[in-house]
C-alpha cells in the first residue's frame, strides 16, 4: 500500500508546488444579452446565433435588443419538413439545426424582437418541444408511406 501512496503523495506536490495562478487581463470588454434558457427544446442552435446576432447589434449600433429565437425556429421549421417529405423521409427531421439557419432565415423572413414572437403557447412561461416534434415528424411519415395513394396539395397547411 506505501508503495502506491508514495507516488501519489509527491505528484500531487509537485503539482501543488509548481502550479500558477494566471490573472486574465480584459482586453476588449463586449457586451452581450443575458444567457435564455431555451427550455425542453433541441433549438440550442437558434438561441446561440441569435445571441451572436443580438451581440453584434450592440457592437455595431450601440443600441441593445432582444431578438424572438423562435421565430426564426417557426420559420426554419417548414423547410425542414419539406426537404423531409420529399427525400421521402431520408433526411433528418427533429430539433437539431445549425447556425446557417438561422442565418437563411433572417436572410429570407426577417428578425422580430423578442416581445413580437416569444413562441410561448397558452400563457407558457418556458418553451417545450418534447410532444410537438414527435406529433408533427408522424404526421409527416403519413404523408411520405401516403396510404391514400393521393398527396393533397394542402398538405403544407
Amino acid at each position: 500500500m506505501k508503495k502506491y501512496i508514495s507516488p501519489l503523495v509527491l505528484f500531487f506536490s509537485c503539482f501543488m508546488a509548481f502550479s500558477q495562478q494566471y490573472e486574465f487581463k480584459t482586453v476588449v470588454d463586449l457586451e452581450a444579452t443575458h444567457v435564455i434558457s431555451q427550455g425542453n427544446t433541441g433549438t440550442c442552435w437558434s438561441f446561440s446565433t441569435t445571441s451572436y446576432l443580438e451581440s453584434e447589434i450592440i457592437r455595431l449600433t450601440g443600441k441593445p435588443i432582444d431578438l424572438s429565437e423562435m421565430y426564426t425556429v417557426r420559420q426554419t421549421y417548414p423547410a425542414k419538413a419539406w426537404n423531409y417529405v420529399m427525400r421521402q423521409g431520408n433526411a433528418q427531421f427533429g430539433q437539431g439545426g445549425l447556425a446557417h439557419d438561422v442565418i437563411n432565415s433572417a436572410r429570407e423572413y426577417g428578425l422580430v424582437p423578442e416581445s413580437a414572437y416569444s413562441g410561448l403557447l397558452n400563457g407558457s412561461t418556458h418553451h417545450n418541444h418534447s410532444e410537438f416534434v414527435p406529433v408533427l415528424k408522424s404526421v409527416l411519415d403519413t404523408y411520405i408511406e401516403n396510404p391514400g395513394r393521393e398527396l393533397s396539395p394542402k398538405w403544407k397547411a
